[in-house]
């Protein structure tokens, strides 16, 4: 920092290289020369030592006190600013993602509704169904299927028997009657 250091002219130390704003340093530095105790450093201030400023000088670092304040409230006002807006951001995220979620919530609620009232139409079509079989039909169902599957193999045995007779009967080769045996018995019967 560069300050215009006149005497009794200690509005010079308001004055800087950069943007024109004092910093706590400046303030420190400005109020430290008014001072008997002035800290070489530049960084404190030496209280215990009596001051000599004049009536303009305490005005002037008063002057500096409230432009300090000032530039506090300023940047308290500008935090709080700062906040609210994140809480709305963050207020309106949530309330996108909460939207979101619902309206996917209820898309998958109606896809299942749907399938549940698909279900329930099958069901009943089925029952429809089981009310026009009596008991009676079921059991007559049941022993003509049996009937079938004995009249089916009683035939293979007769198919069975019936070829070989018939490999007997025109002397077929040993090899070729056991392979027509075998084949019969497997359920392979079919044209010699």
């Amino acid at each position: 920092m560069r300050w215009c250091q006149k005497e009794s002219h200690y509005s010079g130390y308001l004055k800087s290289s950069y943007d024109g704003t004092p910093t706590n340093m400046d303030f420190c530095r400005g109020l430290g020369q008014l001072t008997e105790g002035f800290d070489p450093k530049g960084y404190g201030i030496n209280y215990n030592r009596k001051s000599y400023g004049t009536d303009s000088d305490q005005r002037a670092l008063y002057l500096v006190g409230l432009m300090f304040q000032i530039q506090v409230l300023e940047k308290d006002e500008q935090i709080h600013e700062l906040s609210s807006k994140l809480r709305d951001a963050e207020l309106k995220s949530l309330s996108l993602c909460t939207e979101d979620h619902l309206s996917r919530t209820s898309t998958d609620l109606a896809l299942e509704r749907a399938r549940c009232d698909e279900l329930t139409l099958t069901l009943h079509e089925s029952e429809g169904l089981l009310s026009q079989v009596s008991i009676a039909d079921c059991l007559s169902y049941a022993l003509e299927n049996q009937r079938l599957i004995e009249e089916a193999r009683e035939a293979k045995q007769q198919l069975v028997s019936y070829r070989a007779k018939l490999c007997v009967s025109h002397s077929i080769p040993f090899r070729f009657r056991f392979e027509l045996i075998i084949r019969d018995r497997h359920g392979f019967a079919g044209n010699w």
